[in-house]
């Protein structure tokens, strides 16, 4: 609601192949797939968690540099939320599993991957590059090469806690971003949105559920994950065609995005999702009921509340020291009860192995 009415900025529900109904009514877990053009994707794919009416079971898999930013960053270890550190890769895959295990298994988990590991900043870009031409690969301009065993792991590990629970098998959701910002073509950023005051003027999120094959193997879902980014590749490039100026480059054109590329079967702004703006509704009041209480609260408290928040805070900085975080412990009670003969592992980043493809 914030993003919609606080900035302004139009956000659009693309479907392929089902309606927004039936991605509602879907009764598994569900793994989201994205591309990370931005910095800020995962502000606006709140709203695709709303569109599918699993806001309050959404996670998404973030670096672990988030984990220690005062405020947000205690929230979403509070809720389980996973983190890579990408230079220990059994210890973020097996962040991965603990998570699926924690929070999969119910059918409403919606997990929110990232293939790609980093945003389109034209250094990631270029390194994508250089790995392309050291692999004799495409290279890509609208997205990057996808590192495929976070995704291998993640589906692995869902239908791993479907089956011992079970469940509904989980479901594949394809998931492509694009915008429309004030210069054709370009990409928004912290310091356009907040620091300039300039935030994009559309958000475009297609969503489309992908077959898997029962009993794929590890192979075939890396397959399956290169081929959907190359999709992806394609479909954005035609996006973004009428925008580009000489070169190439993605601004300099002058003209809208075509949205017609993302090749829906239906499109509808997000407050015309069955039950978003209720729930964008709620969401505000549900802020400024914590503000309200808040406020309350320091009046009552006075200077003691000072002290009461520099103990909380003080609290999470000591966990994180001496734990890894609030999610290593959630992830490590999880284990324990799921496995009780078996002693439960806090993952940690010590190694300084970086992740591979």
């Amino acid at each position: 609601a914030c993003l919609r009415y606080g900035l302004g900025t139009r956000i659009f529900i693309h479907t392929a192949g089902n309606t927004v109904e039936e991605f509602q009514s879907l009764e598994g877990d569900v793994l989201l797939l994205s591309n990370h053009p931005t910095r800020l994707d995962w502000m606006f794919l709140w709203s695709l968690a709303v569109a599918l009416q699993r806001v309050s079971t959404l996670k998404i898999v973030l670096k672990d540099t988030l984990k220690k930013v005062p405020g947000f960053g205690w929230a979403v270890q509070c809720f389980g939320y996973p983190f890579m550190s990408r230079r220990d890769r059994e210890a973020d895959l097996r962040t991965l599993r603990d998570s699926c295990a924690l929070s999969g298994g119910g059918g409403k988990l919606a997990l929110l991957l990232f293939p790609e590991g980093t945003d389109l900043s034209k250094s990631n870009v270029q390194k994508s590059w250089e790995h392309a031409d050291a692999k004799g690969l495409q290279r890509y301009h609208e997205v990057l090469h996808p590192r495929t065993a976070g995704f291998v792991t993640a589906w692995a590990a869902l239908e791993k806690v479907a089956k011992e629970r079970v469940s509904t098998p989980p479901a594949l959701l394809d998931v492509t971003m694009a915008y429309v910002d004030h210069v054709p073509g370009e990409l928004p950023s912290e310091v356009s949105v907040f620091g300039q005051g300039q935030p994009c003027s559309e958000v475009h999120i297609r969503v489309q559920r992908v077959s898997v094959p029962q009993a794929a193997d590890a192979s075939t879902m890396e397959a399956l994950c290169t081929r959907l980014f190359a999709e992806k590749e394609a479909m954005l490039g035609r996006f973004y065609q009428p925008c580009r100026g000489k070169g190439g480059s993605r601004s300099g054109g002058n003209k809208e995005p075509e949205r017609n590329a993302l090749a829906a079967t239906t499109t509808m702004p997000i407050e015309e999702v069955t039950g978003a703006s209720a729930r964008m509704g709620a969401g505000v009041l549900a802020v400024l009921a914590v503000e309200a209480v808040a406020w309350i609260l320091w009046g009552i408290l006075g200077w003691f509340a000072k002290y009461l928040l520099l103990a909380a805070c003080a609290s999470f900085v000591i966990v994180l020291r001496f734990t890894g975080g609030i999610d290593q412990v959630l992830f490590r009670h999880a284990a324990r009860c799921l496995n009780p003969s078996e002693p439960a592992e806090i993952t940690t980043a010590s190694s300084k192995r970086e992740i591979g493809r």
